[in-house]
């Protein structure tokens, strides 16, 4: 099936079906982790607002595809639905949704709400953020986005905004070297923590009952390097 809808010389970076989050992936990588860090949030904090309702995890094999292309191209995230074409042995695409975010990365979607995803960024240095924070990743609602219709489907232009408008930031210190390589959500049935991998040798966990809208608090750091745990409590 061809996906028009990236421009001509983009190189898709990033492609995820939903709902195959939370499954062979979190076996791996720096979602191995994440029980040492969820206990010892567990441990520490007895309060931030309480448990997410439980859910059930969708069907890994979905219908619904996300496309990222590379720094260069216009459309940057797509969102598609896969259906079956005319012929038994044909495949065709619905644009559903598009993103013109050009600092996105790779997309993780939520375990089971197909509105929600993770948008990782690597785009600014320090100097572009100036001697604050910067965002590493965004928590995106597409509910909460402002979007146009454009042939039949939902277009929302960031232009060379750094920070994705309508969106929860994921925000570190510009004074050490943190850009995020990974990031995964929690256990399917909650979502309620984020965990990032970054370039100074730090995982984080983010938990997401602690968000003012704009932003999400960090409430632990692990130095995978030195083994030496902070809380950000």
């Amino acid at each position: 099936t061809l996906l028009r809808g990236h421009g001509d010389q983009t190189r898709i970076v990033d492609a995820a079906f939903f709902g195959t989050e939370g499954t062979a992936q979190r076996k791996e990588g720096i979602s191995a982790l994440w029980n040492q860090l969820c206990s010892n949030a567990a441990t520490s904090n007895d309060g931030g607002g309480g448990n997410a309702p439980l859910h059930s995890p969708p069907a890994a094999a979905a219908d619904v595809l996300a496309t990222v292309g590379g720094m260069k191209d216009s459309a940057c995230v797509l969102i598609w639905r896969i259906k079956r074409g005319a012929n038994d042995d044909e495949l065709e695409a619905e644009k559903l949704f598009e993103l013109r975010y050009p600092h996105a990365t790779r997309i993780v979607w939520h375990p089971f709400n197909p509105n929600r995803f993770l948008l990782l960024t690597r785009t600014y240095g320090e100097e572009e953020w100036g001697n604050s924070q910067r965002s590493v990743a965004s928590i995106v609602e597409t509910s909460r986005l402002k979007t146009t219709l454009k042939v039949g489907h939902a277009l929302c232009e960031c232009g060379d905004d750094k920070v994705l408008n309508g969106a929860s930031q994921f925000f570190v210190s510009t004074k050490e070297n943190t850009g995020a390589n990974d990031v995964s959500w929690s256990h399917v049935k909650d979502a309620r923590h984020v965990i990032t991998g970054h370039d100074d040798g730090k995982i984080r966990l983010w938990d997401l009952t602690k968000n003012d809208g704009s932003s999400v608090t960090c409430v632990h750091e692990l130095d995978v390097i030195s083994g030496m745990e902070e809380s950000q409590d």
